[in-house]
Formats: C-alpha cells, structure tokens, sequence
C-alpha cells in the first residue's frame, strides 16, 4: 500500500497542480506502527506518512488538505491529530472508531481538565 500511496501522491501534485499548487510533498517518511489506539500508526501499523507544503496559499490549503486527505484515505491512511487537518467525527469514527475516540476524549479531560489545548475542531472530532 505504501508505493501505491506514494505515487497517488505524486499524482495529486501534477493532476491538481492548477487547483491546488503544492510546493512540495514533505516530507514522505517511514514510520514505526505504535500500540497507541488513537495513534496513526496505531495498531501496530507500520506507515508511509506524507505532507505536503503550499507556500503563500492560506486560502487554498483547506479545500486542497481535504482533497488529498481523500486521496489517502482510500489507501488507507489517517490524518495526523498534531496537524492542520479537514477529519470530521464521521471520518474519524471510521478510522479509529467510536471507543477509541472516547477514551482519547477521557484522556484529553484528564490531562486539561479547563481544555486549555482542546481546539474546536478536535473537540467537534471527539465529542460524540
């Protein structure tokens, strides 16, 4: 999956080139599958993460990280929760499902009780 991942990604760069004008996918890296249930790489699943970097395209990047999400999501991919993503609670529920996404919500609680760190779109992620 990781090969086919990466060349979707290339693909994305020149196909949607005039819509979404990516300066570079940035970085592609291998990363070791963890045993942390809300982790991208949860589940053991040793992963293929790529970025991408859109200079001077703020109005643009939204509309552009979700058409790319979508991209990789049929490949099996997850977004990052420490990175700028579209995930709603739908995507999420299907990627990690409904338990693991309590128990991170219980987490975040515990930790930041007042949810100081708690952006709204993590919380209308995580909030059934």
């Amino acid at each position: 999956h990781a090969m086919e991942a990466v060349r979707a990604a290339d693909r994305f760069t020149r196909e949607q080139r005039a819509r979404c004008p990516v300066n570079a996918m940035h970085p592609i890296r291998t990363v070791k599958g963890d045993d942390i249930p809300h982790s991208p790489v949860g589940g053991g699943r040793d992963s293929v993460a790529i970025s991408f970097v859109m200079i001077g395209q703020p109005e643009r990047f939204d509309d552009c990280s979700r058409l790319f999400e979508d991209l990789m999501v049929a490949h099996g991919g997850r977004p990052h929760w420490g990175k700028r993503n579209t995930m709603d609670r739908q995507r999420a529920v299907a990627a990690y499902g409904a338990d693991v996404l309590a128990r991170l919500r219980a987490a975040a609680r515990a930790v930041d009780p007042q949810g100081y760190f708690m952006t709204p779109h993590l919380a209308a992620v995580l909030e059934a």
